[in-house]
């Protein structure tokens, strides 16, 4: 009976322990959340390391999501590293705003074509130049291609 509660003593220590760790390291990041340890049925703790946001596991997430999970990695394992290195963004279409972080961010831009443009950009763009042909010419001009932009 003394040997079973110090076993169940050494089991809760290590459930315990395991917490804290990943506490630790939850709190240095600010969207994803790490799961470390799994608790098994028998009592035990398993190793493990699986990228989540907002429970959702990181498989599951959409691409802006993963977007940002991988800025929010990136950012916080170079600062425990002591490095601020350039981080290019790509296939991010989908990403409404990045995750602001310490590097240098490029990010690839696709422009949106003329027609989806929107109507008040397109006025806008009609009333500069005197005419759609005019405002079309020198909006596509520039945009027909994927261009990078410097975002800090």
């Amino acid at each position: 009976a003394n040997l079973d509660n110090l076993l169940h003593l050494v089991d809760r220590f290590v459930q315990l322990k395991a917490a804290d760790v990943e506490s630790e390291v939850n709190g240095s990041f600010h969207m994803v959340r790490w799961k470390l340890f799994e608790l098994q049925v028998n009592g035990g703790v398993k190793a493990c390391c699986e990228a989540q946001v907002d429970g959702k596991d990181y498989g599951s997430l959409s691409n802006a999501e993963r977007v940002n999970a991988g800025l929010d990695i990136v950012d916080t394992l170079g600062q425990k590293m002591g490095l601020v290195l350039p981080v290019w963004v790509d296939n991010s279409e989908s990403v409404q705003k990045l995750l602001p972080i310490q590097a240098q961010v490029f990010q690839n831009i696709v422009p949106p074509t003329w027609d989806k443009l929107g109507n008040i950009a397109q006025t806008a763009l009609i009333e500069k130049y005197g005419s759609e042909d005019a405002a079309r010419m020198k909006y596509e001009e520039p945009n027909k291609h994927m261009r990078t932009e410097v975002l800090k």
